[in-house]
Formats: structure tokens, C-alpha cells, sequence
């Protein structure tokens, strides 16, 4: 009976592998019966962990959602550890309680809230493999001013009590309400203008009719066959019309019937 050692250098892609072993010789067409062992179990990592802002934002605001995210890659899975400093502390604090999970959620962030995560990944079935750890900084912008009072609040800014203090924030629908009024406004305008416009147009087309209607008499014509007014070019500039119009020579008026 012959042996065969066959020695193979595994990597974390030969987790789960399969090894077969089986015999042929010149004497058989076919291989010999084989022995399948168990799937094999690599143990490796962590790696370094990467951690990942939803959304990213350079600095985020008052009431900004955000997601922290830390991922490894380990086999077996490890232990996430969360620890926190804020920016006005230099010392870290203790682990954040609950925090063996992989994402930090934040439904509205605060200003309190800003500082520096640090994400730590243990493997506990290699407890001779350094911890490996990343930390990301979080900026919050404070839109809001702490005053003693609402009178300190500006026109477009309402006031608020938050834990015993008065605080002015922007009030977002005042935005709305300017561009309603100046939508308003606009729409006056071009109303008014169109009103105008429209008058201007009936006046027109009422003097072209005057103008037709009103005719000068023959030069032989009598004042009794003179039917209709009688009204000279200058009469008619800038649409007005005279009271009454005396034909030269005769002292007859001319009059519309």
C-alpha cells in the first residue's frame, strides 16, 4: 500500500472547500474509489473596517438623518464595538451601549451628536489577530440661536422652548409665503395691463365707425337734403368729435339724424 502527502497553503477563497482523494493505475480504465472529506473552515480577518455615511455630507444640519456603517471582512462574522468623542471633549467615551451591530442610526441628528466614531472589529476565534479599528468625524452645523427670549427672534425666524432655553430657528414656510406674494403680484400686473390693453382696443374700433358713418355733404347740396353731420379732418384728431358743424357760407348746422 502506497501513501500520498499532498500539503496545500489555504486562503480565505478555500473556505468551504472540498477535498477528494482517489487512486488509478495502469491496469484500470477508470479512477478507484474516492474519499470525500468535510467542507473545510478557513479562519482569517478582520480586515480593516470601512465605514460608510448615509447620505454623505461634508457637514450636516439640525434634524439630518444619517446612518453610520461599518463592514469587515471575517470569518467567523466579528464583534462590532462603537466608541464616541465629542468635539468639545478630548477624552473618548466608553462604548456606546447597544452598539455590537454593524450601523448606527440616527433619525435626527443633533449637535451633540457631533464628534468622532471609532468602529472596533474583533475576530473571537483568533485571539492572537490584532483588533483592527477606523473612526470617522461628524460635523453639525447649528442653525439654530440660543436667545433669553423671543423679542431676540428675526421676522422670518420662529421661537421655540427647548430643555429650559429659547431658541429662534428659521421658519421654512416663510420662503413659501414671499413666492406666493410675488406669484400674486405678477399675476395683478398682467391683469391690470390686459384690462388696458382691451379698452384701448374698443376705443380704436369705436372711432373707425364714427368715421365711416360721418360722411361730408355734396358741394351742391341743400340743408334740407343734407342728411348725416359733417365733420372736417381736424375735427377728427385724436378721435374727438364737435358738438355741432356750420356748413361755410350758410349759417345751416349739420347734424347726424
Amino acid at each position: 500500500m502506497e501513501y500520498v502527502n499532498v500539503t496545500f497553503t489555504v486562503t480565505r477563497e478555500d473556505n468551504g472547500a472540498v477535498f477528494r482523494c482517489s487512486s488509478q493505475n495502469n491496469f484500470t480504465k477508470n479512477p478507484g474509489p474516492s474519499k470525500v472529506l468535510p467542507k473545510i473552515t478557513v479562519l482569517y480577518g478582520p480586515d480593516k473596517p470601512k465605514i460608510t455615511l448615509i447620505p454623505y455630507k461634508s457637514v450636516y444640519s439640525i434634524g439630518d438623518p444619517l446612518k453610520i456603517e461599518c463592514t469587515t471582512a471575517s470569518n467567523p462574522p466579528p464583534v462590532f464595538t462603537w466608541s464616541f468623542r465629542p468635539d468639545n471633549k478630548s477624552e473618548e467615551m466608553p462604548k456606546i451601549e447597544h452598539s455590537n451591530k454593524t450601523k448606527l442610526l440616527f433619525e435626527r441628528i443633533q449637535t451633540k451628536n457631533a464628534g468622532t466614531y471609532t468602529c472596533t472589529v474583533i475576530n473571537t476565534a483568533r485571539p492572537n489577530y490584532p483588533n483592527m479599528t477606523s473612526f470617522v468625524s461628524i460635523y453639525v452645523k447649528n442653525t439654530e440661536r440660543i436667545f433669553t427670549g423671543c423679542d431676540q427672534c428675526g421676522y422670518i425666524e420662529i421661537c421655540q422652548q427647548s430643555d429650559e432655553k429659547t431658541v429662534c430657528a428659521v421658519n421654512i414656510w416663510m420662503p413659501v409665503a414671499v413666492v406666493c406674494i410675488l406669484l400674486s403680484t405678477a399675476f395683478a400686473v398682467s391683469s391690470f395691463v390686459m384690462i388696458r390693453q382691451r379698452k384701448r382696443t374698443q376705443e380704436s374700433t369705436a372711432t373707425n365707425d364714427i368715421l365711416i358713418e360721418n360722411r361730408s355733404p355734396p358741394p351742391d347740396a341743400t340743408p334740407g337734403e343734407v342728411h348725416g353731420g359733417y365733420i372736417s379732418p381736424a375735427d377728427l384728431e385724436f378721435g374727438t368729435l364737435p358738438a355741432t358743424v356750420t356748413q361755410e357760407g350758410k349759417g345751416a348746422a349739420y347734424s347726424r339724424l
